[in-house]
């Protein structure tokens, strides 16, 4: 269960940092399951972008105030009077705003960095990703999200864990929303749920997260989340340094892979993490739910400047053995995503099976030959445009590695 577990790690990452810096921790799969009967919004128990949570621990914030956590409470501050208008929680305590009994999420899969060193926390993490199609079933609950965590040592010994988000939401949440796109930013702590008002947006809007180190006073730190370009972010004074990023997908209520949107996957691209090293070498650990729907997260390029990680709602469509290549969606209206398959490790992309001298033919229903593509080494993702195309039949093929393989594709 993910509050246990966020509680327990901060101890043992100090102790195994002390003992090997250098040594990538080793962190254990997340084993929490889905239970969709609490996720109804009017009930006492609520899904946030964090989690189950007891409805009376989330507190909406609006753009006059900003929060500081002092000893445990958080404070809401008056922006202009700079007066605290209310105060949540009791000061040095790590009780959690859910029972650790009935914690449960729908963290699906998701990729996590943490810092190599305590001393080397991250100032600066920001992502860009493409809002998706609607999900197939309506009555469903999808986040998406960029997120920095870190936690602070109480005067009991205790751990007291704070993580910031900016989220995209398909679905009616505890923030409100309904069967269409929207974005706000929350911060949550073992106390609270705390988030700003919702913005809508649209399948096809590209999307910024931004998260960012704002402030230093005496040693304590202050972080904002914001979706660039939108009049919407959410401020956080006095924190401790945050150490984790995340990219993750969330969902409650769908039961097979084809309630989710049609896309084949959402592709965090231009990720920036920065630290005391302003483009540190990362490492992401990779997670995903025994939920066997088939989502995954997969490293495409780990830099720290320019990045990207693709979470998939599905497993990728092959047909007749043919899984070299990836293309979807297919009925395909605007693009044709069409991309290789491969793994990355941390450092280098290693192809399964290295694609060269590749040429992609598109034919029209007659066999008229439409577009051309040659590529020498096929290592990342292209779109061909299709949304010229009249609606109908067409043939993509693919020639490489001396083989040929072709396939039918509806233009809608």
């Amino acid at each position: 269960m993910r509050i246990i577990y966020f509680i327990l790690f901060p101890f043992l990452l100090i102790n195994n940092l002390a003992a090997q810096t250098k040594q990538t921790p080793i962190i254990p799969i997340t084993t929490s399951t889905q239970d969709n009967s609490l996720c109804d919004p009017h009930d006492e128990k609520v899904c946030t972008p964090f989690g189950l949570a007891l409805k009376s621990k989330i507190h909406y914030v609006d753009k006059n105030h900003h929060l500081k956590i002092i000893k445990g409470q958080v404070q809401l501050i008056n922006k202009r009077s700079g007066n605290i208008d209310e105060v949540y929680g009791e000061k040095n305590t790590s009780k959690s705003a859910v029972e650790m009994s009935e914690y449960k999420d729908g963290w699906n899969t998701y990729a996590v960095y943490i810092a190599s060193q305590i001393e080397n926390p991250a100032t600066f993490f920001s992502a860009k990703w493409i809002v998706p199609s609607p999900p197939k079933m309506n009555d469903q609950l999808l986040y998406l999200f960029t997120a920095l965590m870190g936690w602070d040592v109480m005067d009991n010994g205790n751990y007291f864990n704070h993580i910031l988000q900016p989220v995209l939401q398909w679905g009616l949440s505890p923030a409100g929303g309904g069967n269409y796109w929207a974005i706000n930013n929350w911060y949550v702590n073992d106390q609270g749920f705390f988030y700003d008002s919702l913005i809508v947006v649209n399948s096809g809007d590209i999307l910024q997260g931004v998260l960012k180190e704002t402030s230093v006073v005496n040693n304590r730190f202050s972080y904002s989340s914001c979706f660039y370009g939108y009049p919407t972010q959410l401020q956080i004074d006095s924190l401790p340094q945050l150490q984790q990023a995340y990219l993750a997908l969330e969902s409650y209520k769908a039961e097979r892979s084809d309630e989710y949107p049609t896309d084949e996957k959402i592709k965090f691209s231009d990720i920036h993490l920065e630290t005391d090293i302003k483009n540190p070498q990362i490492s992401w650990n990779l997670y995903k739910s025994p939920n066997n729907l088939g989502q995954y997260t997969k490293v495409v390029n780990p830099s720290s400047d320019g990045g990207e990680i693709d979470i998939y709602f599905r497993k990728p469509y092959s047909k007749n053995d043919f899984d070299e290549i990836h293309f979807y969606p297919n009925p395909v209206n605007d693009f044709l995503h069409i991309s290789p398959n491969y793994i990355v490790d941390p450092l280098h992309i290693f192809p399964d099976k290295e694609i060269t001298n590749c040429k992609i033919e598109l034919f029209n229903s007659f066999g008229r030959l439409i577009q051309t593509y040659f590529y020498e080494h096929l290592n990342y993702e292209f779109n061909l445009d299709m949304k010229n195309f009249i609606p109908g039949l067409y043939i993509i093929r693919f020639s490489y590695n001396n083989n040929t393989h072709a396939f039918k594709i509806i233009k809608s």
